[in-house]
């Protein structure tokens, strides 16, 4: 376990577990009931206090840290705020349809709000007022809608008369592609870091993913095969990340598979299971249960892990497998939360196979990569500690 000296700070009021960090990491901005309170992160003392006209059941930054916006569903009406200037700048309310949710464009000017009832996306501009629309969102703010890298464009899944997709400009919203995309319910899509490609796929149930230029060209269609080259029929997709590079696609499925494609002929070069990060060749290291947790390597591990089955009457978990590639692309973390919830496999992208498994005590809760140290940092069900990996230590501390 790493040795981190902490300190505590008094305890503040807190609504509904509300606390948000600005983009910048200047403040931080609780909500208590119709309070909206404003810190600074170094010392923790109060910059701006504002009094909302109904409870904060929602709050949001602004790319630049100057605004927030807070939102009450039950009422439909939202707020926004300026933080710098301490000032109110506008409220909408009783809005047609309802809100079910809202986020700021990129140049922190603009807000997008989906009406409940999902029949469209109100733009306000808050430097005019204006209002403009986009028609027939499929989802809310949390899939069917990804803006570029670059932020000068955004991709948004359209329910019309099937799946559509429409590309539009961030600085206006004015639509300047638009194209149908094959498949039978569309679930979610990503750019890759270049934001030369869209990725596309389907629903739970059907196993598909679309690679589009955003012009609307089909470059590809994914649909893994067995080995007698039929389609696999079966559960269908969960994640689709890009690796930092552009280099690979990881695909993590609810049958817990976890497959990589290169993105120069979108190929299949690797295919990972349980069954296949056989510890044969794959260091593995075990907590050993000490006050500061410890991990041995362990020469001869046992050949099977304990595989928890799922009763045929439960549904599949919602988090079947978690997958993330670390900040220079050549890692992937992935987890079975559902199957073998206390252990880590580390895929290499160099030898395309498991080189390292990390195997607890406990299930893991959650897991993030340090953003430029390269660490792999993971927490724990049923306790407060934590565990680092690091390349060059090969092993969990």
């Amino acid at each position: 376990m790493v040795g981190i000296q902490t300190s505590f700070s008094e305890l503040y009021k807190l609504t509904n577990s509300i606390a948000r960090y600005s983009p910048t990491g200047h403040f931080l901005a609780t909500a208590v009931a119709e309070r909206l309170v404003i810190r600074s992160t170094v010392t923790l003392k109060i910059v701006a206090l504002f009094e909302t006209a109904t409870p904060i059941q929602y709050l949001a930054w602004s790319p630049d840290s100057e605004f927030v916006v807070t939102l009450s569903y039950k009422h439909h009406s939202l707020e926004v705020w300026n933080v710098r200037q301490s000032e109110w700048v506008g409220k909408l309310e009783d809005a047609v349809g309802g809100v079910v949710g809202v986020r700021f464009a990129p140049n922190s000017r603009c807000l997008l709000i989906w009406a409940e009832d999902l029949l469209r996306i109100n733009i306000w501009d808050l430097s005019t007022r204006a209002m403009c629309y986009i028609q027939h969102p499929k989802h809310g703010p949390e899939k069917g809608f990804v803006i570029r890298p670059d932020k000068k464009y955004a991709a948004l899944a359209e329910a019309r008369d099937k799946d559509w997709i429409g590309i539009y400009r961030t600085d206006d919203w004015s639509l300047i592609k638009q194209f149908p995309a094959d498949t039978n319910n569309l679930e979610h899509l990503s750019w890759s870091p270049d934001g030369q490609y869209l990725a596309v796929w389907d629903n739970c149930t059907d196993y598909t993913l679309l690679i589009y230029k955003p012009d609307g060209i089909l470059l590809t269609r994914y649909i893994p095969h067995r080995a007698n080259t039929t389609p696999s029929l079966g559960l269908g997709i969960k994640h689709v990340i890009w690796s930092p590079t552009g280099q690979y696609v990881a695909v993590s499925s609810y049958d817990g598979v976890l497959r990589l494609l290169e993105t120069v002929w979108w190929a299949c070069v690797g295919e990972f299971r349980q069954a296949d990060a056989d510890e044969r060749y794959a260091d593995v290291w075990v907590s050993v249960p000490s006050y500061h947790q410890k991990y041995e390597y362990v020469l001869n591990p046992p050949t099977h892990a304990t595989v928890h089955l799922r009763p045929s009457n439960q549904p599949f978990p919602k988090t079947a497998c978690t997958c993330d590639f670390s900040p220079d692309g050549a890692w992937i973390a992935f987890a079975l939360k559902d199957a073998t919830p206390t252990r880590i496999y580390m895929f290499s992208c160099r030898t395309l196979r498991c080189e390292t498994l990390l195997q607890h005590d406990s299930p893991i809760r959650t897991m993030r990569w340090q953003p430029r140290q390269g660490r792999l940092v993971w927490w724990f069900e049923e306790s407060d500690s934590f565990g680092v990996w690091t390349e060059d230590e090969g092993r969990g501390q």
